[in-house]
């Protein structure tokens, strides 16, 4: 076990704080862990029975971090604390990046975390079912792109792009 002996705040925005602890370690040595504190969020595994096959929608995003767009499932974490349920985040995330509302969400499992060797954030994880557009003036902002992708059964990919927010939300892609 690590015991924490002392603390300081490194740096703090909106969206996260770095803190830096000394800490004793089982053998008796000091040293340091920096730890990157962040709100709750909530993860969605969205699936769809569609005409074509149960799939999964996911979000191609523009990350910083990784400097190119990849494709995630949809996501968020809160903006100022907790001041809806977790469920009610999924939901949220999920009008908000694809714009699909789910009829059934369902809990996966207990409270996980992102990276636990150096951050604290607490991932909710949930199934949305029985899905449907929220209508057809919602859309996901235009920095994202959402897409159906189903297993490709007898091939080596597991994930074929079958309809994307680029075009409309029905319109079948050349892509895979």
């Amino acid at each position: 076990m690590i015991e924490r002996l002392s603390g300081r705040e490194v740096y703090r925005n909106q969206w996260l704080s770095l803190r830096e602890d000394r800490v004793q370690r089982d053998d008796g040595s000091q040293g340091v862990y920096s730890v990157v504190d962040k709100p709750p969020m909530a993860i969605v595994l969205a699936i769809d029975e569609g005409d074509d096959g149960p799939g999964v929608w996911l979000v191609e995003q523009y990350r910083y971090t990784l400097g190119r767009r990849v494709w995630e499932l949809p996501q968020g974490a809160y903006e100022s604390g907790p001041q809806i349920t977790p469920e009610a985040l999924a939901r949220q995330e999920l009008r908000e990046e694809t714009g699909l509302v789910a009829g059934r969400v369902e809990r996966l499992g207990d409270t996980m975390y992102v990276a636990s060797g150096f951050c604290s954030q607490e991932m909710h994880a949930f199934a949305a079912l029985d899905l449907h557009s929220a209508s057809p003036s919602v859309r996901p902002p235009s920095r994202t792109c959402s897409s159906h992708a189903s297993r490709s059964i007898g091939s080596r990919r597991c994930c074929d792009p079958v309809r994307s927010w680029t075009h409309s939300p029905t319109r079948r892609t050349a892509s895979g």
